[in-house]
């Protein structure tokens, strides 16, 4: 599904034409943050100093030297520097903690792209296009201040973002194919 195709849609079941595009900024908004889409997610090396790229969403790891970083909101208050253990995201940025220059790892979770072309299109349209139909509808009750709608559309969105998480859940945790390991005996 591309944004036209959702646009046509989301009309068609309205009846109208007048859906505003606020909508669906709220839709995607809710739904990458809901979802995290695995197929979203890019592993890029930041040299210092640690600035995020610009479709940054969240940070799944941070990584020095194959050593994973502990997220955290908070430094410990004194100064050091070293082997980074700690990582936090502030103002647009990766902080370590202790203070470093080495590269480090990033994996996060990009930003979908805004939406306003017909013809495009991201993870959320192409995987799971019952989560942007519900998930528009509902957003678009939801600023009209349409409560039956937003009642009629909000379990057939929680659904369809349900079985989508539980969609990525198995991607995450399946790790490839079952194979047979040969077993040696002494």
């Amino acid at each position: 599904m591309n944004f036209g195709e959702l646009r046509t849609a989301v009309e068609d079941v309205l009846g109208r034409s007048d859906i505003p595009a606020i909508a669906y900024a709220l839709m995607m908004e809710d739904a990458f943050r809901e979802l995290r889409p695995r197929s979203a997610e890019v592993t890029v090396t930041l040299a210092s100093p640690y600035t995020l790229p610009d479709d940054f969403s969240t940070a799944v790891w941070v990584k020095y030297s194959d050593a994973a970083l502990t997220s955290t909101e908070v430094f410990p208050d004194y100064a050091s520097s070293g082997t980074p253990i700690m990582f936090r995201v502030s103002e647009g940025a990766l902080q370590v903690w202790p203070h470093g220059t080495s590269d480090l790892e990033l994996r996060y979770v990009a930003a979908p792209a805004d939406l306003s072309n017909p013809a495009d299109t991201n993870v959320i349209l192409t995987l799971y296009p019952s989560v942007a139909i519900y998930g528009s509808l509902l957003q678009f009750a939801r600023l009209t201040r349409d409560e039956s709608a937003a009642a009629a559309y909000g379990p057939a969105y929680g659904e369809a973002l349900s079985k989508a998480i539980r969609h990525e859940g198995k991607l995450a945790y399946s790790g490839g194919q079952i194979g047979i390991q040969p077993r040696v005996s002494p």
